[in-house]
């Protein structure tokens, strides 16, 4: 019986929006999950830091909310105890308006 790695552990939102480029984006995400394998413990992992933001025994299905904060996108992963990462999920930050970078002091010489 297999199962569809897409579908083991879901992220809702998966986008968060900020007003400017490089601001810091706030938003309460959730995070879903199937039933696992009931022999191996389970986490979600924010990828860079290696750090596990939420683990549990496999068996059940069960959710998570996480109060996301970043000014760039950030990539979960969802690790068994023995390393395997079971699949990825990308949290995108995007902005409605992006920087402008200003050209020189705005004379000319001609």
């Amino acid at each position: 019986m297999g199962q569809d790695l897409e579908t083991l552990l879901v992220l809702k939102p998966n986008r968060c929006i900020a007003l400017h480029q490089g601001q810091t984006c706030y938003q309460e995400v959730v995070f879903r999950w199937e039933a696992q394998d009931a022999q191996h413990n389970y986490c979600i992992v924010e990828q860079e830091s290696q750090k596990p933001l939420h683990c549990w025994l496999g068996g059940s299905p069960g959710k998570f909310a996480f109060d996301f904060g970043s000014d760039r996108s950030t990539r979960f992963q969802l690790q068994r105890d023995d390393g395997v990462v079971m699949t990825e999920l990308d949290m995108v930050v995007a902005w409605v308006y992006k920087s402008r970078r200003k050209r020189g002091s705005g004379w000319r010489l001609f």
